[in-house]
């Protein structure tokens, strides 16, 4: 079975053998594979198998070696260096930093080009909010690109300061994560799971209610029009790692325990509002994104039990 393919390991039990197969799609092959053997055990096929099998396991093993050197731990991140192809990941810091400048009173607070990006990269014109009490008013009148750009700007949607801690956060996890997505799975992948995280953060977060039916919110879980940064994405790129690492352990996604007890922990803590105003409806919104498209099998080593 190794030598065509097919992922299995036998255990003995009872006076007999159990032969598992791990991927449910190549089970009925490797029931053909049985009784193929069971006719015909001395065909010639089947001469140096073990052999052939031997050098395979061999040579799995060694690749799985070189894959764990890979692995980008959290703190080492930015010592050791990003993932060589991640050119997304790069644009996408890119973008930020420089949409973030912009937007923010380095560009001085009485700055015309402050205010005009500002406003076209928000989620919606406030005076325009103000007036209709839709926040989707523009994106009505065909501003798309709003879906997406308020995750660019981490500058206070209010004073309009330079997020420093924001943007550094959200800057090392789209690397961490984005890079790894990039890097072993492609710049088409990262881009669809940034893209649909990024407007299923933005508009959960611009038209959450302040209640659901009879039941007040807290104010930490209140919908908002004036928000920024990339932490809708960057949650939604965790989501779909962490669900990958678990779904398909062979995909090259893997996650530390330890970097999503402390994610988790940081949207946990976000929520009670005691780090004071926070998007954190995107957060949960890019999350369950993010896990609802990890969920979607692509078929590279998917555990079955």
């Amino acid at each position: 079975l190794i030598t065509e393919g097919i992922t299995a390991h036998a255990e003995a039990e009872d006076g007999h053998w159990s032969v598992w197969v791990r991927e449910e799609d190549a089970t009925d092959r490797a029931k053909q594979e049985l009784e193929a053997f069971r006719s015909q055990p001395r065909d010639a096929r089947y001469q140096n198998v073990e052999r052939l099998a031997q050098e395979r396991l061999l040579q799995e093993h060694r690749q799985r070696e070189a894959a764990r050197k890979n692995i980008i731990e959290p703190s080492t991140d930015w010592k050791a260096g990003a993932p060589r192809r991640i050119p997304l990941t790069r644009t996408l810091v890119a973008m930020s930093i420089i949409a973030t400048i912009l937007a923010s009173t380095l560009m001085g607070r009485d700055s015309t080009l402050r205010e005009t990006v500002a406003e076209q990269l928000s989620f919606v014109n406030y005076p325009d909010y103000l007036e209709t009490q839709d926040p989707l008013v523009n994106i009505k009148q065909g501003e798309v690109w709003r879906l997406v750009t308020p995750a660019f700007v981490h500058a206070d949607p209010v004073a309009r300061g330079f997020g420093v801690f924001h943007i550094l956060f959200n800057m090392y996890w789209l690397v961490h994560f984005g890079g790894m997505i990039e890097d072993r799975r492609g710049s088409g992948l990262l881009a669809m799971v940034a893209l649909l995280t990024a407007i299923g953060s933005n508009v959960a977060q611009a038209t959450f209610p302040e209640a659901i039916g009879s039941i007040q919110l807290p104010a930490s879980l209140h919908g908002a029009v004036l928000f920024g940064g990339m932490s809708g994405v960057v949650y939604g790129l965790f989501g779909f790692v962490w669900i990958k690492s678990r779904t398909e352990p062979t995909s090259g996604l893997w996650i530390d325990p330890t970097t999503a007890v402390l994610l988790f922990g940081w949207l946990i803590l976000c929520m009670t509002g005691v780090v004071g105003p926070v998007a954190n409806i995107a957060h949960a919104a890019g999350l369950i994104v993010g896990i609802l498209m990890g969920l979607v099998p692509t078929g590279r080593g998917s555990a079955e039990s």
